[in-house]
């Protein structure tokens, strides 16, 4: 039976081109997104499902993002509120790729590193808490911590202005807080090597994307044949 994985990302795992100006939307072709990329690597034998909704956070209704992204609701890009929906179109889910934390930094929100990490965290609880009435048991959980902030866009600024200096502190508090928490991690700027380099400032390129792929390959087969390690 082909292995499962499910993403439950945001604009970068839905596959956002970056930008200066907001509108019109672009969207990488197919095979591009680094989850489609991932799983053309991955081979026939692992299906990856990929639950990606831009401007999506980890724990919060955004009324401003639903002005945005009309007819939605502000509570459809809290990912808490729709990850059990998530996980039961998706099931059996053998590993959850929980790629979230980027909106939680916008200046509106005004939330501190360790309080988004938190928000991260909540959702690897839920995903491994499984369910009672199921047959499969739940899947692992690996996390893809956000990359820094880079050079904004006036449409990014609106968001992220003044969030660069939170966006650098992010990963190594949610490093240290998923390994306090036996959870495994990717960082993004580590992969990258320092921010995306969409001009933006906040998605990837293609480039990014293909490296994000490779990156995740390696780490995702150790998770899937070896489950009970700390891959």
């Amino acid at each position: 039976m082909p292995r499962r994985i499910l993403v439950l990302g945001d604009s970068n795992a839905w596959g956002w081109v970056p930008a200066v100006e907001r509108r019109p939307l672009h969207r990488f072709a197919d095979g591009i997104p680094w989850p489609e990329a991932m799983a053309a690597r991955l081979g026939p034998d692992v299906r990856v499902r990929v639950d990606a909704v831009p401007a999506r956070t980890t724990d919060l209704d955004d009324p401003v993002a639903a002005e945005i992204f009309t007819p939605l609701r502000p509570d459809d890009f809290n990912a808490r509120a729709h990850l059990p929906s998530a996980l039961v179109r998706a099931m059996p889910v053998d590993l959850v790729i929980v790629a979230l934390g980027t909106n939680d930094l916008k200046a509106r929100f005004g939330r501190t590193p360790e309080t988004i990490a938190g928000g991260v965290l909540a959702l690897a609880d839920d995903i491994v808490g499984g369910r009672p009435d199921s047959a499969y048991a739940p899947p692992r959980v690996l996390i893809l911590g956000p990359a820094p902030l880079g050079p904004l866009a006036p449409w990014t600024e609106d968001s992220f202005g003044g969030r660069h200096d939170a966006a650098r502190a992010l990963g190594p508090v949610l490093e240290r807080m998923a390994a306090a928490a036996g959870r495994p991690i990717v960082l993004a700027g580590d992969v990258m090597g320092g921010s995306a380099h969409g001009e933006d400032g906040v998605h990837f390129t293609e480039s990014d994307h293909a490296a994000m792929a490779d990156a995740l390959v390696d780490r995702v087969t150790r998770l899937l044949t070896a489950p009970d390690a700390l891959a």
